[in-house]
């Protein structure tokens, strides 16, 4: 009897634990199911977040593209002021382009020839003679601004294309005498400091006549400070100091260096 009872009582237990593996297999089954369930629901989540992403981004990235635009229009603008400012400096203290307006420079130069001409040494050092400058006859003070502006207006660009013609208040002469000097004209010659020139680069073709010069030249004046005189090298056709007086340096625009 007791065996018997023992028996039934293990097969209770053995039934309980078969019951319970069960219960706990299931368990396991849908917890799986479930994380299963909750990875799938997440990777849709990221899905459509990335796309919401994307979408609010759009305004963005055309902001970006709008501005990287910008920015090269602003370095090509940029660039190209910078071009047309050095131009600018260039064209009027380093190199200008002029054209001779007569034959008073004959036989250096004649008419309508095209010449380059430098300011630099002017800038930095003072005005020799024998130098051929060209300068304004009207005597104004020149300064900055009218510098760059005549650089603008006359230039190889506008000869070329417009044909421009610079004022004709603009002379090229050839530099005699600086401040200080004795300058002195006789029928034979010129004189400087008391010495005659030997003037080999005079128009050749008729021979220079010193009769009509004023009393002062004919006896000698010193050239003031800051002033020169010049001749042209076609002297029977030349306005130059003989009629108009010594030079300011100031007017002097610059010194022909070739053609």
């Amino acid at each position: 009897m007791d065996n018997e009872n023992l028996e039934i009582k293990e097969e209770i237990i053995e039934n309980v634990e078969n019951v319970e593996n069960v219960e706990t297999t299931e368990v396991v089954e849908e917890a799986e199911l479930a994380e299963e369930q909750a990875e799938e629901s997440s990777c849709d989540a990221c899905e459509e977040c990335e796309e919401c992403s994307v979408e609010e981004n759009k305004p963005e990235k055309k902001y970006l593209i709008k501005n990287k635009i910008v920015r090269e229009i602003v370095s090509w603008v940029v660039t190209l002021l910078l071009a047309v400012v050095i131009a600018i400096v260039i064209n009027t203290y380093f190199f200008r382009i002029s054209k001779v307006d007569g034959d008073s420079m004959k036989q250096t130069y004649h008419d309508k020839d095209v010449v380059c001409l430098t300011r630099l040494p002017h800038i930095f050092g003072d005005i020799e003679r024998n130098e051929i400058v060209i300068f304004d006859s009207s005597f104004k003070e020149r300064s900055f601004f009218t510098d760059v502006k005549e650089a603008l207006m006359y230039n190889a660009i506008s000869y070329k294309l417009f044909d421009m013609e610079q004022p004709t208040r603009y002379f090229i002469k050839r530099v005699i005498a600086v401040a200080g000097d004795t300058i002195q004209i006789k029928e034979d010659g010129v004189y400087v400091n008391g010495k005659l020139l030997n003037e080999q680069y005079i128009n050749n073709e008729e021979a220079p006549i010193y009769t009509n010069v004023s009393e002062a030249l004919k006896n000698g004046i010193t050239v003031p400070d800051d002033y020169i005189f010049v001749m042209g090298d076609n002297r029977n056709h030349s306005s130059d100091s003989r009629e108009i007086g010594c030079v300011p340096e100031n007017s002097v625009i610059g010194k022909v260096i070739g053609t």
